[in-house]
């Protein structure tokens, strides 16, 4: 049996006049990213309210893997996220988001160790973290 998923970790910066050329001529991921700008079509019809880049970091059902992965992320987009922390703000926040998949017969946690959450906070990210529920099919 396949384990399920339980972990799906991103990080985005964005914003309503955040200048995604700018930041990529000064510095691009490592990883893969995807990246919008303010106005483009988006679902049914509507236009993005926002600008910004996203990198996929991990979907995983292991929590020491998971917590690996942002490691690793925080470690080798290190100089990207050095460029983003000069245009993050309020209105452009840098967000390391971690979504939670629960199933009603499990509890879902997760803890970041205190080294992770002090690179977190050194390169001025804010952590997001939201519970969705799961219905096996």
């Amino acid at each position: 049996m396949t384990p399920v998923e339980r972990y799906s970790v991103h990080y985005r910066i964005s914003g309503p006049s955040m200048d995604v050329d700018a930041l990529l001529a000064v510095a691009r991921p490592s990883a893969r990213y995807e990246v919008w700008r303010r106005g483009d079509a988006i679902d049914e019809g509507k236009q993005a309210r926002t600008a910004g880049i996203q990198i996929e970091i991990v979907d995983h059902h292991d929590e020491a893997d998971v917590v690996e992965a942002i490691d690793a992320f925080l470690d080798i987009e290190s100089p990207f996220l050095a460029a983003v922390r000069r245009i993050a703000s309020d209105e452009t926040p840098s967000v390391l988001a971690c979504a939670l998949w629960v199933y009603a017969d499990e509890p879902v946690g997760l803890t970041l160790p205190v080294e992770t959450m002090r690179a977190l906070a050194k390169a001025d990210i804010t952590l997001e973290v939201s519970g969705y529920p799961r219905i096996d099919d």
